[in-house]
């Protein structure tokens, strides 16, 4: 699957909605929001979640991830989890996907520039391949034909998660972000929508059909059922590293798209995050798992600067 953020996957299907018949709306209803939870976690089973501090000003963030599908039990949060949430003075996510101001930027960055299509850009059996996947998943050709193929890989690529009885509803950002607003807990974004948009457009081309190539394989060959069961099972019990291991094949071969979605911006999150951590406060953070897994990743990069830094288990 490719690494969009929990807010951009949001606007995302939201664009997609007023291109859409009411029937194939009602079909995707489901699918207004992203990041979820898995819901059962052994006594002392790591979490997804780094604890960062720093020794000289008693700051401290809590580096939640998420992957972005899972069933309707994964609402059932681990107290070591909530507690940490609790005790925070803030909660800080990517991009607030509440914000209806966001739409019409979306809308222009799924799609690819006047005179352009999908299918031009793509082998006739890669073409061939997307339409008999589209076919499958209810998704008509020609609202794919005017993606870039990056949008059209994660619209594939959650359909196909629904279509295995996973769900993006209740996204854990936005139940974070309502639970935060109902204690008055001040909410802070990392990024902006234009540099999330940035991200996901600026990669070279022949990445994301990579990327596209990759979920349509998946999906085709029924793997993908079975990806998404593993990728959860990863999250739910913190191995990292398999984790880390499973998003980038989910990613396609290219290298640059996996550098614009996650490596520039794991150096700007950890700027931001830095900074907090040098004013003694105390944050709970939630972003993508691909943020904190991998080379280069946020927490990784707040070691380097000099911060206490270790993964969080369930029994604490």
């Amino acid at each position: 699957m490719t690494s969009m953020t929990s807010a951009s996957l949001q606007l995302l299907h939201r664009a997609v909605f007023q291109r859409m018949s009411r029937k194939l709306r009602q079909t995707l209803a489901s699918l207004a929001v992203a990041l979820l939870l898995p819901a059962v976690h052994a006594a002392g089973e790591p979490l997804p979640m780094w604890e960062i501090r720093s020794t000289a000003s008693k700051g401290a963030v809590y580096l939640l991830g998420s992957v972005h599908v899972c069933r309707e039990s994964c609402l059932q949060f681990p107290e070591s989890v909530l507690r940490r949430f609790r005790s925070s003075q803030a909660l800080a996510v990517e991009l607030d996907p509440t914000n209806a101001d966001l739409m019409g930027k979306m809308l222009e960055a799924m799609s690819l520039p006047q005179g352009q299509t999908l299918t031009s850009k793509l082998s006739v059996g890669t073409t061939r391949k997307m339409q008999n996947v589209a076919g499958n998943l209810g998704l008509p050709m020609m609202l794919l034909d005017n993606m870039r193929p990056i949008m059209a890989a994660t619209m594939l690529s959650t359909m196909a998660a629904q279509q295995q009885g996973l769900s993006m509803q209740n996204g854990i950002d936005v139940w974070f972000l309502q639970q935060a607003r109902a204690t008055g807990k001040p909410v802070r974004e990392l990024e902006t929508i234009e540099r999330q948009l940035q991200a996901l457009t600026a990669s070279p081309e022949r990445d994301q059909i990579s990327s596209l190539e990759e979920a349509l394989d998946m999906i085709e060959k029924r793997r993908f059922g079975p990806y998404l069961e593993e990728l959860i099972q990863s999250w739910q019990t913190g191995n990292l590293n398999k984790l880390s291991k499973l998003m980038s094949e989910g990613m396609g071969s290219g290298k640059a798209l996996e550098q614009e979605l996650l490596g520039k911006r794991n150096v700007e999150m950890a700027d931001k995050i830095s900074v907090w951590l040098a004013r003694g406060e105390q944050v709970f953070v939630v972003i993508g798992a691909g943020h904190i897994t991998g080379k280069g990743n946020v927490a990784e990069l707040l070691e380097r600067k000099g911060y206490s830094v270790r993964q969080a288990s369930n029994d604490e």
